[in-house]
């Protein structure tokens, strides 16, 4: 997010967070719309799962919820399904596990066509070029 857009949230955002630990779980649960309420539950259990304890996960939730509704809240948007960052992720694991000769494992593995692995292992080549010669500048 730009700074400009971060000095939009300004002291308003301070003011609700400073005050967001007053909020029981039950308040929350009968205060704010449920789509929070979801959201919160979802960041609440990926935190857990980072390794959180469940008071550090409850509060980290509530307050990121918080600042995306302030900074979101009316708004229409789209927030697009995970596929696209799982097939990168996916394409990753590809680079990682490609050694030169393993193609026909790669392929029954991940259900790939033969051009699908090339192009995938083609574009890991050039990402991983590319992040190399910026380290060396």
């Amino acid at each position: 997010m730009a700074e400009q857009q971060l000095d939009m949230m300004g002291t308003d955002l301070d003011q609700i967070l400073a005050h967001l630990d007053q909020l029981s779980d039950s308040d929350v649960k009968k205060l704010w719309p449920q789509t929070l309420v979801n959201l919160v539950e979802v960041f609440e259990a990926a935190f857990k799962r980072e390794g959180l304890s469940e008071d550090d996960a409850k509060g980290l939730a509530k307050v990121a919820v918080v600042s995306q509704a302030h900074y979101m809240g009316g708004r229409t948007f789209y927030l697009p399904r995970d596929e696209r960052l799982k097939k990168a992720l996916r394409n990753i694991r590809i680079w990682q596990e490609f050694t030169g000769r393993n193609k026909h494992e790669l392929l029954e593995k991940y259900q790939l066509t033969m051009s699908q692995l090339v192009n995938i292992i083609n574009e890991q080549k050039a990402l991983q070029t590319a992040k190399v010669q910026m380290q060396l500048l």
